[in-house]
């Protein structure tokens, strides 16, 4: 399934969703509205209105199901070219175009190698405003409508008289007898009345014309039997329903021919009541025939409804004629087949997610070369600004550097030491909502700030106490920051195996001005090991043990994603205690035999050199991979699942050697299952090998990537 259908805004899904349940009642109600009564096509379109404002509601209730196309779901990863480049206009700015469609800008190092394309500019904010404020200004104007609707209505009733003529009185009792209705329907005559109207759900009411005191006997019988017909049928129910599917969809045709339709179906059911209680169609053509001669004109009320409307009486005289039409009413029993029926299609439709396969990533721009300012040793963080620089934190965070969107070298930022703009290493850096790069020393104990141009401004403390602080160091849509720490039971000391799984793991939010705000705790580990005896790093991650452990990051809205690895379920906070599942199926990978042997000797080869007491003593290899090794929340909030996959076998990078642990020859291509900020699945991405993801933001991906010689490059992908 394409990529822009999974990653829909959920209310445009919905439309679509709405769209689909009112296309598949419109072509049932097409191919059999011939061999159907009125009745039937009725209940036809007002299951289909009502499916479509029961919509949101079942989404939000309902568990989704997986709506995916198979073929996609390890659909490999196309590289092209991003744009085509005129050559004439690249050798006027001094760039060089390639035969595999990326350029070489000749104005750098000659051994500069940079891949440019236009960066897309993201929507604004402003436009999902436009929208918003349009649609509800439409919602308004028809609920202003049926207001002034309601007032005229009530104003009917109130000027009207109720009828206290025996003639009309006994005729209204003998036919709520005849029709079976209990309910109470109270009779009014009033000057104000164009024509016969009826309104009223608990409490019916029917309004008749002055005028039509002068009608005959069998004239008053039809067009009073019409009007308890619709009382009978609850047409005023299903009439409100229409008019609220009107004003909350206001902007879909479908939505109003429906309506429409309901309307025209409503009246010839009522006419085919009146026909099949014994009086001649010929002669209830002429009788509604001359009504519409005699009444006024007026206006068609969404709130009532009215016996004439000109704009419907051609086709009811036609089906009134029409000897060969079916009549009959809709009996209880078709009723609830066709409420379960459209309910069953509506939760089908209501809860399918569509899943996304694999998007397609294209290389976009490539940094690197031999120049030092090209050149990267071991990039470990990557930050990028708003307007798309990227802060490159390399040699082991001893070294920062800023390139602007298109990976030209800007200069560098601050530098090593512990005066003031200096650091002695980047543990984590990111991006402030005001554009600032906010960078965090662990060993200076400080946060030092620099504009987006990399000149340094300011810098505050830390202030994470207890006796230990990680590199985990991140900032929220309010520029509020938050440093990752942990407080033992014991202070002062090396804590021990039994205390490091008693500490307590928290993030400390600090407001933009470095004041404390308060703690994000974070779960405690209940399935021990928490993480491995060791860690290989690769290009791609770091790897470790398959063990159950719990996860976790910090999303932009400052709660909490955690989750343990071995089953495919984590936690989206909300705050206040709240948290959002998310489930999804998976079947174990089994870890081959050579797999699972060279990690063992790995273990082995640990805990020999550590001794028994070393952390990966008695670590055992499992035979199933778990259902993902971590998971990382991007600067959007969408949720990177890094999940297992099938493993496969690399050439030696050395020889073997007993003073080195066994190489890992087994590897698996970097695989991502990505989900939005409210849980919703995006898609599975597929990165190239030795590649390993430090930023991510909206449809793109800022890395690092390692050649076969060891050289390393930033690169940036976009998703498509």
């Amino acid at each position: 399934m394409p990529t822009w259908i999974s990653s829909m805004p959920p209310a445009l899904l919905l439309l679509c969703k709405a769209t689909l349940l009112l296309a598949v009642a419109l072509l049932a109600y097409t191919t059999v509205r011939r061999r159907l009564s009125a009745a039937h096509r009725h209940l036809l379109l007002a299951s289909a209105l009502l499916s479509v404002l029961l919509l949101p509601l079942t989404t939000a209730v309902l568990p989704p199901w997986a709506l995916e196309a198979p073929s996609r779901r390890a659909a490999p990863v196309v590289w092209r070219t991003a744009v085509s480049v005129d050559e004439a206009q690249l050798a006027s700015v001094g760039v060089t175009a390639r035969q595999d469609g990326s350029t070489v800008d000749a104005t750098d190092v000659g051994t500069a190698r940079v891949r440019r394309s236009s960066d897309a500019v993201p929507a604004g904010v402003s436009i999902t405003l436009v929208l918003l404020a349009t649609y509800g200004a439409g919602v308004l104007a028809m609920l202003g409508r049926l207001a002034r609707q309601q007032a005229s209505v009530r104003r009917l009733a109130r000027d009207g008289v109720t009828e206290t003529d025996t003639s009309w009185t006994a005729l209204l009792d003998d036919l709520c007898t005849t029709l079976n209705l209990r309910r109470r329907v109270r009779l009014l005559r009033s000057e104000d009345a164009a024509s016969p109207m009826t309104w009223g759900i608990l409490q019916p009411t029917i309004v008749m014309p002055s005028y039509a005191a002068a009608w005959s006997p069998e004239r008053r019988r039809a067009v009073l039997l019409h009007e308890l017909a619709h009382v009978a049928r609850w047409d005023c129910l299903t009439q409100s329903l229409a008019a609220l599917a009107e004003m909350l969809y206001w902007f879909h045709p479908g939505v109003w021919w429906t309506a429409r339709r309901l309307r025209v179906e409503r009246e010839l059911a009522c006419d085919d009541v009146v026909i099949a209680a014994g009086m001649p169609a010929k002669r209830y053509a002429a009788e509604l025939l001359a009504i519409a001669r005699d009444a006024r004109p007026t206006r068609r009320l969404q709130v009532a409804l009215a016996f004439h409307e000109p704009s419907l009486l051609e086709g009811r005289m036609r089906a009134i004629l029409d000897g060969a039409r079916s009549r009959s009413a809709a009996r209880r029993r078709t009723v609830l087949a066709g409420a379960m029926c459209m309910s069953a299609l509506m939760g089908v439709v209501a809860t399918a997610q569509p899943r996304g396969g694999a998007p397609t990533l294209t290389e976009d721009l490539r940094i690197g070369g031999d120049s030092p300012e090209l050149r990267f040793t071991a990039v470990d963080r990557i930050a990028v600004g708003r307007d798309g620089a990227i802060f490159v934190a390399d040699s082991g965070g001893t070294r920062l550097r800023l390139y602007d969107r298109n990976g030209r070298f800007v200069r560098q930022v601050g530098s090593r030491g512990e005066g003031p703009g200096q650091f002695r290493e980047v543990i984590g850096m990111t991006v402030l909502p005001t554009g600032e790069l906010a960078v965090y020393d662990v060993f200076t104990k400080r946060i030092s700030l620099y504009d987006a141009q990399g000149i340094f401004l300011r810098s505050m403390p830390s202030r994470v106490g207890g006796n230990w602080t990680g590199n985990d160091f991140y900032a929220d849509r309010d520029g509020n920051l938050y440093v990752f720490g942990i407080r033992y039971s014991r202070e002062g000391r090396t804590p021990s195996p039994a205390e490091r799984a008693k500490s307590q793991r928290f993030y400390l939010k600090l407001s933009p001005a470095g004041a404390i705000l308060d703690t994000v705790d974070i779960p405690n580990s209940t399935a021990p090991p928490e993480r491995g005896g060791f860690v290989i790093m690769t290009p791609e991650a770091y790897l470790e043990p398959f063990t159950n452990r719990l996860v976790y990051d910090l999303a932009p809205t400052g709660h909490l994603v955690w989750g343990y690895t071995k089953t495919y379920e984590f936690q989206i906070g909300q705050g206040g205690g709240r948290s959002i599942p998310v489930r999804r199926s998976f079947t174990p990978l089994p870890l081959g035999a050579e797999e699972r042997a060279e990690w063992q000797g790995r273990a082995d080869f640990y805990t020999r050199r550590g001794g028994p007491r070393s952390a990966s003593s008695g670590t055992v290899i499992p035979a199933e991979k778990p259902a993902f090794r971590d998971l990382v929340v991007g600067d959007d909030g969408r949720i990177w699942v890094h999940r297992y996959a099938q493993a496969t076998k690399r050439p030696l990078s050395r020889p073997p050697s007993d003073s080195l642990p066994p190489p890992l020859t087994w590897r698996e291509i970097p695989t991502f299952d990505v989900f939005e900020e409210d849980g919703r699945f995006f898609g599975t991405v597929i990165l190239p090998e030795d590649t390993r993801v430090l930023a991510r933001r909206g449809a793109q991906l800022w890395g690092v990537q390692v050649n076969a010689a060891k050289e390393s490059f930033v690169v940036r992908y976009r998703m498509n």
